[in-house]
């Protein structure tokens, strides 16, 4: 009943695969890397698709989803789009297939929450607008982003702001993200934590961590092969 934690990671050849009805649960990572893995459908009894089930399965534009699914959903007019939902509503956005080759994606008014890995077939994206509703993102909703340079809410959020490419919640007290074409990072002076995952940066050389921060959370450094100073206020 469940497809357990990287079950079938980095399978390369791995196109299709049969869900079986009975499946109540995909797991983290489930199929991450699985690159050339194209077609999936998923049954109505599936009740949990877990954080990245999905990173970097970039040819992943061919899927379905049993009507009769009371959980999940994909978007009639864009297919491989998967958003969660409450009551019927759509509140939560799980995977933007289709978007994998976009500069610009932009996500729908009335998501509250970006799930872990939502945005990680994004690959070519350059310019990610967010909507007004957005309350919630998953701490690795950003995951493996090497081109993205801008951010922005068109609409305004109460929730979080974008400043040159940082990304801030909680009244600019929490460093969400900063987009990975950064490579010199400069913190906002307000900031007192530093969230999961906020640096995943290949071309970042230095940063500066100011004296207002009392919290750092796990691997914010992740990916940073070619940082090499760290100056803490």
């Amino acid at each position: 009943q469940t497809l357990e934690i990287n079950i079938f990671t980095s399978c390369a050849n791995l196109s299709t695969i049969n869900i079986p009805q009975n499946l109540k649960e995909i797991k983290e990572y489930a199929f991450t890397g699985c690159r050339n893995l194209n077609n999936i459908t998923i049954p109505a009894g599936v009740t949990s698709i877990t954080s990245s089930a999905f990173n970097n399965c970039t040819s992943l534009t061919n899927i379905t989803i049993d009507p009769a699914n009371q959980v999940y959903e994909i978007d009639e007019s864009q297919p491989g789009i998967i958003y969660g939902k409450v009551n019927g509503v759509r509140t939560s956005l799980i995977m933007l297939a289709p978007m994998a080759n976009e500069e610009t994606v932009r996500i729908s008014e009335g998501i509250t929450r970006l799930e872990d890995g939502a945005l990680s077939i994004c690959t070519n994206m350059k310019t990610l607008e967010l909507p007004s509703s957005l309350s919630s993102i998953g701490g690795n909703t950003f995951w493996d982003l090497r081109v993205l340079e801008n951010i922005s809410f068109p609409q305004g959020n109460n929730n979080y702001t974008v400043q040159d490419g940082y990304l801030y919640g909680n009244n600019g007290t929490e460093l969400i993200y900063v987009v990975p074409t950064k490579r010199q990072i400069e913190i906002n002076e307000n900031v007192q934590t530093i969230k999961t995952f906020a640096i995943q940066n290949r071309n970042i050389t230095e940063i500066n961590i100011p004296n207002t921060v009392t919290t750092i959370e796990e691997q914010i450094f992740l990916g940073t092969i070619n940082l090499v100073k760290i100056h803490i206020g």
